[in-house]
């Protein structure tokens, strides 16, 4: 074993031996009965998570302890995140109740397996791709700035000045033939 040299300053933890190595040899898990469904996180509940199923439901997933703990950090879960669920068929659903179906994690994506699901997969992804916050966060982003470029610009009067200023400091020296030159003193404006 390699010995810690750098102290006890949470270095240990972040060592290879602590990273999630699947035990299928890294190849990429789908789908496969009918109870396994492809889904997107919209909300964080502590131990559980709300998740978004390719089949238009919304449901309540539980975080299994084998993607909890040590020798776990490539399995964090965040809103956005694609997952694998496995829906309880044994669950049943009461009409008097609003309680959400139930269902387990089976599998956490990453972006590179994301795309990866996307060209292997005869899936409809647009449905988790349009309630994917990240996606939708950057293009609001994008438009609230473009936006706000085109409106408004607030400045107070010694921010025009100095704008005034660089202005005719930058502006093209034009000299005159046959009457005297005039000089402006910057210092004094």
């Amino acid at each position: 074993m390699v010995k810690n040299t750098h102290g006890g300053s949470k270095q240990k933890k972040f060592g290879r031996k602590f990273t999630n190595t699947s035990g299928a040899g890294g190849k990429l898990r789908t789908s496969d009965c009918d109870f396994e469904k492809y889904a997107i996180v919209t909300k964080m509940c502590g131990n559980n998570i709300h998740v978004y199923c390719l089949d238009d439901n919304l449901r309540l997933c539980h975080i299994r302890g084998k993607f909890s703990g040590r020798r776990k950090r490539d399995n964090v879960v965040s809103i956005g995140t694609w997952v694998l669920v496995g829906v309880r068929e044994y669950d049943v659903c009461t009409t008097t109740k609003k309680k959400l179906r139930e269902c387990d994690l089976l599998e956490v994506y990453t972006n590179v397996e994301k795309e990866q699901l996307k060209n292997n997969v005869d899936e409809d992804w647009d449905i988790l791709t349009s309630h994917d916050t990240s996606i939708l966060n950057k293009e609001e982003d994008a438009d609230t700035k473009h936006k706000e470029d085109a409106h408004f610009c607030f400045s107070t009067e010694h921010e025009d000045h100095l704008e005034y200023i660089n202005a005719v400091i930058a502006a093209p020296k034009v000299e005159m033939i046959g009457e005297e030159k005039e000089e402006v003193n910057v210092d004094c404006i």
